[in-house]
């Protein structure tokens, strides 16, 4: 693509990272209680089941590739409950990491439809390896303390567990659980023998219900913990800590491409692989809008009580902003974005009205 284009450096990177190469963010993990990628699943017997892991090599079996055994007849078989929710959790974990690091206002922005759909333009990319081209429901979502809201798109069911995810790993308070409910949206060669419903409830706990039908009614209930992410902690010498990801400075000209990298670092990530920001769906109008809402989770003076960004997480945002393309940083410095006041995210505009109001 030729650099007189307009918008060449939507797409393009020429500098930027090539995940051919070690990164300056490929030491980065999702912390994980529940999984490890070289065990395998081993479910108790009972009807509440948990997850558990075994480090026998002898084993190990690596989860992904369950996604396209087939039958005899050519059908795909329908996955384990037990893998499918080892998948969930590793996304969970990826988004817990994302909530740590960058704080409340990300957790806000990233749930906003404008900017979830931008991040996230072709959903299909979002499909579980263990449910492939089946991964296809509507979602029936309950808030604690709200009424139920049917979700009638098809969507992956990580699609509609983003949000809840996001929320519920918020530390400010926007949500204390969640069930989503999914029915299968489309006809496929993957019959699934159960229905699935997912809960986020107590600190950071995710379940599963697998719900069998037929003759014989069966319900298996397989919970994990998601870990919460934490800082690196400096010593008694007080000597500075940095995360992988910013220890070694970034030296590209910028892209879309660094910054959803950087925003999600872990590789094999799913959500990292399905974050495009693509010609396609960028205009000059939508670009203002994304960039203009990821330069306002960095830290303003008059933030409201419940998205107080820590001092460093601060500096994971004004980070990501490093690496967005030339003409977008000159836009933020042009607008004094950053730690702009008066905002969404503002005591001013999120405190109760008055007896004028």
């Amino acid at each position: 693509m030729s650099h007189s284009h307009p918008f060449y450096y939507l797409w393009e990177c020429p500098d930027g990272v090539d995940d051919s190469s070690s990164t300056d963010y490929g030491n980065i993990t999702a912390p994980s209680t529940t999984a490890s990628d070289e065990g395998v699943l081993t479910p108790s017997t009972t009807s509440t089941r948990t997850l558990a892991w075994m480090d026998d090599d002898s084993h190990a079996a690596d989860t992904s590739q369950l996604a396209g055994i087939q039958s005899p007849a050519g059908t795909l078989l329908p996955p384990e409950p037990t893998v499918l929710l080892t998948e969930i959790c590793k996304a969970a974990e990826d988004v817990a990491q994302l909530v740590g690091r960058f704080g409340p206002k990300m957790a806000a922005t990233l749930t906003r439809s404008p900017i979830k759909a931008m991040l996230f333009s072709d959903d299909t990319q979002l499909r579980l390896p263990s449910l492939s081209y089946a991964d296809s429901f509507t979602c029936r979502l309950t808030e604690l303390w709200k009424k139920p809201v049917s979700l009638g798109v098809k969507a992956p069911l990580l699609w509609w567990l983003w949000d809840a995810l996001v929320k519920f790993l918020d530390h400010s308070g926007r949500s204390t659980g969640f069930k989503l409910e999914f029915t299968h949206a489309c006809n496929t060669d993957m019959v699934l023998p159960y229905t699935i419903s997912i809960t986020l409830k107590g600190l950071r706990e995710i379940e599963m219900t697998a719900a069998y039908g037929g003759n014989f009614s069966e319900r298996r209930i397989i919970s994990a913990a998601i870990e919460a992410f934490r800082f690196p902690v400096a010593g008694f010498d007080e000597t500075p800590v940095t995360l992988a990801v910013d220890q070694t400075p970034y030296r590209g000209d910028g892209c879309y491409g660094d910054a959803l990298d950087y925003l999600m670092p872990r590789p094999g990530s799913i959500w990292r692989s399905a974050m495009k920001i693509t010609k396609e769906i960028i205009n000059t109008k939508e670009e203002k809008r994304l960039v203009t809402a990821l330069a306002g989770t960095c830290k303003a003076e008059d933030e409201w009580s419940f998205f107080v960004v820590m001092e460093i997480q601060d500096s994971q945002c004004k980070n990501l902003l490093r690496r967005l393309p030339p003409e977008a940083r000159k836009f933020i410095k042009k607008e004094h974005l950053v730690g702009k006041e008066g905002g969404s995210f503002s005591e001013m505009q999120n405190r109760p009205p008055g007896p004028k109001d």
